[in-house]
């Protein structure tokens, strides 16, 4: 794997620990030992700026995308399939966002995942289901898989 910097490494790190965890309304989590946001609001793929490589990825299924669930394996391993953004007017292959999903699978980076456990009127729950690595992309969609151990 590519060198990280402390920050970025730090941030990978704190999705590997809180594994399972669960919070409120993750969209502007900050971890309170990590000093980096995690995650975006805006935004399912998060690209912290200035870096070359998104830091998390958000699951939902009442999103504009449709996300796949994680299908988890006998051994503890699982996969699934990821959307890349896109913008009319414009060719997903030059949204930042999946550049930088892109640059995570092209040098074996992985990211953070939020998985969405729960809708309501006041409150959305996620779950950190850990790290993931982008291993593949076929027609606008991703395919993630983990649980991935820095």
């Amino acid at each position: 794997m590519i060198e990280l910097s402390h920050k970025h490494r730090a941030a990978l790190l704190w999705f590997q620990n809180h594994l399972g965890d669960i919070y409120q309304d993750a969209s502007w989590f900050s971890g309170t030992d990590v000093d980096q946001l995690l995650a975006s609001k805006a935004k399912g793929i998060y690209k912290p700026q200035d870096w070359d490589y998104a830091l998390s990825i958000r699951i939902s299924d009442d999103g504009p995308y449709r996300d796949g669930n994680i299908e988890y394996r006998a051994d503890g391993s699982w996969k699934f399939s990821y959307l890349e953004e896109s913008q009319a007017g414009t060719t997903n292959d030059t949204l930042y966002t999946n550049r930088a999903l892109k640059r995570c699978m092209d040098d074996k980076i992985p990211v953070g995942v939020f998985m969405k456990t729960a809708l309501s009127a006041k409150s959305r729950e996620y779950e950190i289901a850990g790290l993931g690595l982008p291993t593949s992309c076929d027609r606008g969609t991703f395919m993630i898989e983990g649980p991935y151990e820095l």
